[in-house]
C-alpha cells in the first residue's frame, strides 16, 4: 500500500507523524481547532499539538516520520501528540499527553532524547522500548513493558520505579508506585467475551516466568477485566493472539493486554517537498 504526503518531514508546524491504520470511530482535532471535526483516516498527517480521540470500537495507528516509532491508540482513548523538530539531528522530540485510555508504544532508540507519556497521575519516559500504557482517571496508571525499560514517576509524590522487561508498573492517584512480574503467552482463540473471559487452545509461552500448567493443547481460560486492553478489536475464534498478563494468588491467569500474533503489513509513504523532491519511508504495522 502506498501514500503520498506533501510537505517536509522536519519542518516546524508541519507533519511529524502519519496514520497507517484506522478502525471505526476515530477523530482528530487540530491544534488550532476547538472541536473534533475531522475523521481520522489512513494517511492523515499529524502535527504538533494535534489531538486524537477514539470511540468505543475505534482504533488508530500513527508513525513518526523520523524513525518509524509507532503509537497504537486503542478504543476509548484521548491523546495529544507533541513533537518538535531538531533539524541538526534530523529527529523529532516526541511526547504524548494522555487523559484516559490505552496506548501501545513501539519506540525506536531516541539517542540522547527521551520519549515521554504524561498523564494526570504520572510521567513515563523511555529512550527506546515496547510497552503498553493504560490510563484511568480513578485507578491511576498501569504500564506493561515487553522490551527495554520505562521510568515511571508519580507526579504527586515524586516517587519513581524502573519497569523492566516482562514487568508491570503501577502509579496511583494517592502517590503509590510499584512493580510486579508479567508473562506473555500465545495461542488460538476458542471463545471470547469482552470483560469476562478468553478461552485459548494450543497455548505456548512467549516470555516471562509462567507455571507449566498454563501451556498445552487443552483449553485455557484467561480472566479479563474492564481495563484489559485489546489491540485491533475483539479477537475471533480461530485467530492467533498473544496475551500479556499476571498469575494471581489463586493460580488464575489474568490478561492485561491482548494483541494479534499475525504477520505485519508494509506501508510505503512517499513525501514530496515544495521543490518536487521525493523520499520514500517504508513502515511495518
Amino acid at each position: 500500500m502506498s501514500l503520498l504526503v506533501t510537505g517536509s518531514i522536519l519542518t516546524a508546524q508541519e507533519n511529524i507523524a502519519v496514520t497507517t491504520k484506522v478502525k471505526a470511530e476515530a477523530m482528530v482535532r487540530r491544534a488550532t481547532a476547538q472541536t473534533y471535526d475531522q475523521n481520522l483516516a489512513i494517511g492523515t498527517p499529524i502535527q504538533d499539538r494535534d489531538w486524537i480521540r477514539t470511540g468505543e470500537n475505534g482504533f488508530g495507528v500513527l508513525v513518526f516520520l523520523d524513525d518509524k516509532s509507532q503509537l497504537k491508540i486503542q478504543s476509548g482513548s484521548e491523546v495529544e501528540i507533541l513533537g518538535s523538530a531538531d533539524r541538526q539531528a534530523a529527529a523529532i522530540s516526541k511526547q504524548l499527553m494522555m487523559q484516559n485510555g490505552k496506548v501501545k508504544a513501539e519506540i525506536a532508540s531516541q539517542g540522547e532524547r527521551r520519549f515521554s507519556i504524561i498523564t494526570p497521575t504520572s510521567v513515563a519516559s523511555v529512550k527506546g522500548t515496547v510497552f503498553w500504557m493504560i490510563v484511568d482517571p480513578v485507578e491511576g496508571d498501569r504500564i506493561f513493558v515487553r522490551d527495554g525499560q520505562v521510568l515511571l514517576v508519580n507526579s504527586g509524590s515524586g516517587d519513581s520505579v524502573l519497569v523492566g522487561e516482562d514487568e508491570t508498573g503501577s502509579s496511583t492517584p494517592d502517590g503509590q508506585v510499584g512493580t510486579s512480574s508479567t508473562g506473555t503467552i500465545r495461542g488460538t482463540v476458542q471463545e471470547y467475551a469482552a470483560g469476562q473471559a478468553l478461552r485459548m487452545t494450543d497455548v505456548n509461552r512467549v516470555s516471562g516466568t509462567l507455571p507449566a500448567g498454563l501451556t498445552g493443547a487443552g483449553p485455557l481460560t484467561v480472566s479479563l477485566t474492564d481495563l484489559t486492553a485489546v489491540e485491533d478489536g475483539a479477537p475471533s475464534p480461530g485467530e492467533q493472539v498473544e496475551v500479556t498478563g499476571q498469575v494471581l494468588s489463586d493460580g488464575e491467569f489474568q490478561a492485561s493486554v491482548i494483541g494479534p500474533a499475525g504477520e505485519n503489513n508494509l506501508l510505503e509513504i512517499e513525501f514530496e517537498n515544495p521543490d518536487g523532491e521525493r523520499k520514500t519511508l517504508e513502515v511495518e504495522y
